[in-house]
């Protein structure tokens, strides 16, 4: 779908979503604009610029957009090699408060040698089981939980702060939190 501006006067007097774009009288000008440009918007050296009011709403959906993406990169899960061997480990809210558990079991029997607790992880080759842990691995497993959290939870502020900083729907528009990260300690 190609969204373009009718630019009259330095503003946008018509949006117009469609594929393919239609032709239009010569004397109108078209430009290519983002999804979210509104009628009203100014437009100036090859930027929209929203009203006040209208950058504030884009700006609060970047960051619903944002917390969003980083919600659903933490509940996707994170990969641990505390066994050795590469594991991904899901971690929905469920799995977080088990996870939390096994830690708390873990740190009360570290001195056990033969203590194990089964954690849920996916191997490299797809298959979902529980995997056996010592108490070591288990708590390795929190700890690398721990830190994809934090990292995570850190790139979403920096981001929120890029959006807050942003002073165009450009630049609010060209912040992007769906990038791909490393899910390893």
């Amino acid at each position: 779908m190609i969204t373009r501006a009718r630019i009259d006067d330095g503003r946008v007097v018509d949006v117009l979503s469609a594929d393919p774009f239609p032709e239009f009288r010569p004397s109108w000008v078209w430009v290519n604009a983002p999804p979210d440009v509104q009628h009203g918007w100014r437009y100036a050296d090859g930027q929209f610029i929203a009203s006040g009011s209208d950058i504030d709403g884009i700006r609060a959906r970047k960051r619903m957009e944002l917390s969003a993406a980083c919600e659903e990169f933490i509940l996707a899960g994170f990969d641990s090699d505390a066994t050795g061997e590469p594991h991904h480990y899901p971690h929905s809210d469920r799995d977080q408060a088990n996870l939390h558990g096994s830690m708390v079991d873990a740190a009360l029997n570290a001195q056990s040698p033969d203590w194990t607790t089964p954690l849920m992880c996916v191997d490299a080759g797809g298959i979902l089981s529980h995997v056996s842990h010592s108490s070591a691995q288990t708590i390795t497993v929190g700890n690398d939980a721990q830190a994809f959290r934090l990292a995570a939870l850190l790139k979403h502020t920096r981001l929120a702060k890029c959006v807050a900083a942003a002073t165009t729907i450009d630049e609010i528009n060209a912040i992007d939190g769906n990038s791909n990260e490393d899910r390893t300690r």
